[in-house]
């Protein structure tokens, strides 16, 4: 009788941790939070702009190719603001966010997992002041960091720097974590990478992207290659075109490629899972939501897919989609929900078990093995 507790008790420390050999390891994840309150927003300074100035969408660049950066220094620029989505995300912050954020804590400590990646927006921005800005800066990482166990690392989004002092505010409290958090090989503001047993880490900023760094990264062997970004990778369908990143598309996917990389991104308040092929190898993405706007719809996950079937905004975008992904896509979830992720790494593969706000888990295969894996 107590040899057969003994082999339950390894059965089920076996079954947590996915395997018991070091190579084998959990990480939860979260997307967008939007951390917020009303007395963090100074709402006379916003009577100076015009709310039908865009200040925060992505721009195709000089070259054709998609651009977060020029929008985002423009954002911080002219203190943008979006006063309609405050009342939400603070209605959201009453009740629906602490709850979500206490199942994700409490399941990753059941999992053991060695890291909480958040995949931003951790925060609305829009305070309008440097003093605000940096007091929800901080309220935000505070409460992950207050409900985890493991380093909380934090991937930079476009609401994070939005208003006055956003940018220092995110060296003061952010970049200033990441030392502390993690042995990163090599780090420039909030782009950077590490190894976690034999998986490379590759921190997207998308500020500053730093593509020769990536390269370097792409070039060193490891098992599987991560890329955690806030804005999606590869557009699900042409009218996503909108919500991608980067200054070098082309150089990006072609690097990821390389790797056959795992991209974890938020910033579209949806979920799904799609792989992009080309030639023998492809990039397979996961998009995850964790905010509570629209308590209803979010709550109500469905694995399914739900396409627009919008074309992109411009010739220009529709140009690239046609050149770069039309007919290279697979699909396999594209839908509303709100919740948070494990990731399940070892060498019989990478999983996400998702777990949407009040529905069982739902596991999802990223990758079936690493004996490919270059």
């Amino acid at each position: 009788m107590f040899l057969k507790k003994i082999l339950a008790i390894a059965a089920a420390a076996v079954l947590l941790t996915g395997c018991c050999c070091k190579k084998s390891y959990n990480i939860a994840f979260l997307g967008d939070i939007h951390y917020d309150s009303n007395d963090l927003h100074n709402f006379e300074i916003y009577k100076q702009f015009n709310p039908k100035v865009p200040f925060a969408q992505g721009v195709l660049n000089k070259d054709g190719l998609y651009s977060w950066r020029s929008q985002t220094l423009w954002a911080i620029e002219s203190l943008g603001h979006d006063t309609a989505a405050i009342p939400k995300n603070v209605k959201m912050w009453k009740e629906d966010t602490p709850k979500l954020l206490d199942n994700a804590a409490k399941t990753a400590k059941k999992y053991n997992t060695r890291y909480l990646f958040q995949l931003v927006d951790i925060i609305q921005g829009d305070a309008g002041r440097y003093d605000l800005h940096k007091k929800m800066l901080q309220g935000g990482f505070d409460a992950l960091t207050s409900r985890f166990d493991c380093p909380v690392l934090i991937n930079l989004g476009n609401h994070d720097l939005r208003g006055p002092g956003g940018m220092q505010s995110w060296k003061e409290i952010i970049e200033a974590s990441y030392d502390r958090n993690v042995k990163a090989a090599e780090r420039k503001n909030s782009c950077f990478y590490f190894m976690l047993e034999k998986d490379i880490y590759f921190f997207y900023d998308l500020l500053n992207p730093d593509l020769d760094m990536l390269e370097k990264a792409v070039n060193t062997p490891s098992r599987y290659f991560f890329f955690i970004s806030h804005v999606p990778v590869i557009p699900a369908e042409a009218g996503k075109m909108k919500n991608m990143v980067t200054d070098d598309t082309e150089k990006l996917t072609s690097l990821l490629l390389k790797r056959n990389a795992i991209v974890l991104s938020g910033h579209t308040h949806g979920v799904a899972l799609y792989r992009y092929t080309k030639g023998e190898n492809s990039i397979t993405q996961f998009i995850i939501n964790s905010t509570l706007r629209d308590p209803v719809r979010q709550k109500n996950f469905k694995k399914e897919v739900a396409f627009n079937n919008k074309k992109a905004d411009s010739k220009a975008q529709n140009d690239l989609w046609n050149k770069l992904f039309a007919g290279k896509i697979n699909v396999e979830l594209l839908t509303d929900g709100s919740g948070f992720g494990i990731l399940r790494v070892s060498d019989d593969g990478v999983y996400v078990d998702y777990y949407n706000v009040d529905c069982p888990k739902i596991t999802f295969t990223l990758k079936n093995s690493a004996r490919n894996i270059d």
